[in-house]
């Protein structure tokens, strides 16, 4: 059986052994930590509906040299594994992320998707349910970029998260996700959801795309450009996702 204690166990030897392999350590951001998730698991947990939001992997924003935004787990960095005290500190990290110092300006625009919808990463807003952000190819952040990589070199990443991505969906079981990504992605991650030709969503920022997985689960789509994920003029976006929200019962 899966438990958060255990991924977070991996993810943190998979995120050592990136920053120590010869083959990508020089593109992964030193003295940084693994993030499997952002945002308050238990509030998500407690919600009536359970929404995640996914992209690819963590921005190197995510550890800017004027801030700290894990504090609670300061204390951690630089160790090689995990006990079953540091898991419940890195929990509590990765649950604080956005009462802390969030990297707001790239998730502002998933939150824009989330309000129609009823959710909200942030406390604060009173949304009746919380979501949470989780990242598919790797939890480490890289310098470059995720898309600026060499196929090599995201294959060996990808590789070296052993599931990780897909042990944390199967342990939230989602039942509505907002992914932003390009289409070969989108493919690839949900394929029955998305059986149909995705190409014109490709071509500007005015479509989202909506299917189901084999489980039920509802899967939007909004394309990741160059100002951010779903990046639709906001009373677009709004009406959409609202349309959606009745069609599927959401």
């Amino acid at each position: 059986m899966k438990t958060i204690e255990g991924i977070v166990k991996r993810g943190w030897i998979n995120h050592r052994n990136l920053m120590e392999s010869s083959q990508v350590k020089d593109y992964m951001i030193q003295d940084s930590i693994p993030i499997l998730w952002f945002g308050d698991m238990e509030a998500y947990c407690h919600s009536k509906r359970k929404i995640v939001t996914v992209g690819l992997n963590p921005s190197l924003k995510e550890f800017p040299k004027d801030k700290d935004r894990f504090p609670k787990a300061s204390g951690l960095r630089g160790k090689k594994t995990l006990g079953a005290k540091d898991v419940e500190i890195y929990v509590a990290a990765m649950n604080a992320y956005f009462e802390t110092e969030p990297y707001s300006k790239w998730f502002n625009h998933f939150e824009k998707a989330l309000k129609p919808l009823d959710a909200s990463y942030y406390a604060a807003t009173k949304m009746p349910n919380r979501a949470i952000h989780i990242d598919i190819y790797t939890p480490s952040a890289t310098d470059p970029t995720w898309s600026k990589l060499s196929p090599l070199q995201k294959k060996y990443i990808d590789e070296q998260s052993n599931g990780l991505y897909e042990d944390l969906m199967d342990l939230l079981k989602p039942d509505t996700v907002l992914v932003s990504a390009n289409s070969a992605v989108v493919k690839e991650q949900f394929p029955i959801a998305f059986k149909a030709y995705l190409g014109d969503a490709d071509k500007g920022s005015h479509y989202l795309r909506v299917g189901k997985t084999k489980s039920g689960c509802v899967v939007i789509w909004g394309f990741n450009n160059i100002s951010g994920p779903f990046s639709i003029k906001e009373e677009t976006l709004k009406e959409k996702l609202m349309q959606i929200k009745k069609d599927y019962k959401l």
